[in-house]
């Protein structure tokens, strides 16, 4: 995840500005994780990531919510 986020921040134009989330899928599948809740939140804060969400695209949990949470920290920071 770590190598993914520098290759993210190097090579984009809004700098340390652009939001990035952390998107758990899959998550009606939670028994068969190979990462817990725990350390995914840490990665998400240790990394400086915008926010942390767990989705399924089965269920429909929070895929709505990621996608409208990306767009609004878009429009954020073009705003600033």
């Amino acid at each position: 995840l770590g190598k993914w986020v520098k290759i993210v921040r190097e090579n984009n134009p809004l700098e340390d500005k652009l939001p990035i989330l952390l998107i758990a899928a899959k998550c009606d599948l939670e028994e068969f994780s190979m990462v817990g809740d725990i350390l995914a939140k840490k990665a998400h804060e240790k990394m400086g990531l915008t926010e942390y969400v767990k989705t399924s695209s089965k269920t429909g949990l929070n895929v709505e919510l990621s996608i409208n949470t990306l767009v609004k920290n878009i429009l954020k920071q073009k705003e600033s």
